[in-house]
């Protein structure tokens, strides 16, 4: 027995029709998940303030890096695109540290002075010349 007779006689047809409805049923299902992602990352984004338990301290606080006698240095607060403006906003926080620095240091006093995304302005600062390695795992500031 060969050929569509023999498709017929091992239940093929039911089988096929069975692969097909599940494929559809799974992409349907995946379509409405798909769909309702924005309400999913909407609770995400909200979930600290939707499920405390009114206990203040169970509330995480930004940390204070700055000390009493030190001051934060000042950051936009929107980045601008033209890396030129970005590191002339980093300039004062490179004048704070000894050349040639690690990108450790430069990294610790970002944070300690509240600039966002210290590691995609470095990446950007590397990737535009503005930081160049020096030796030993160090860096120099070459701002034009």
């Amino acid at each position: 027995m060969y050929g569509l007779e023999a498709i017929t006689e091992a239940r093929g047809w039911q089988m096929a029709a069975l692969g097909v409805t599940i494929v559809f049923a799974s992409l349907i299902i995946l379509s409405i998940l798909i769909s309702q992602l924005h309400n999913f990352l909407e609770v995400w984004e909200k979930r600290k303030t939707l499920f405390q338990d009114g206990d203040a301290s169970t509330v995480p606080t930004a940390p204070q890096t700055a000390t009493a006698d030190s001051t934060l240095l000042p950051h936009p607060a929107v980045c601008p695109d033209d890396i030129n403006a970005v590191a002339a906003i980093w300039a004062p926080l490179i004048d704070q540290l000894e050349e040639p620095f690690t990108l450790a240091e430069l990294y610790k006093s970002a944070a300690a002075n509240q600039f966002p995304h210290p590691h995609l302005t470095i990446n950007r600062l590397r990737e535009a010349g503005i930081l160049v390695p020096a030796d030993n795992g160090r860096f120099a500031w070459k701002q034009a």
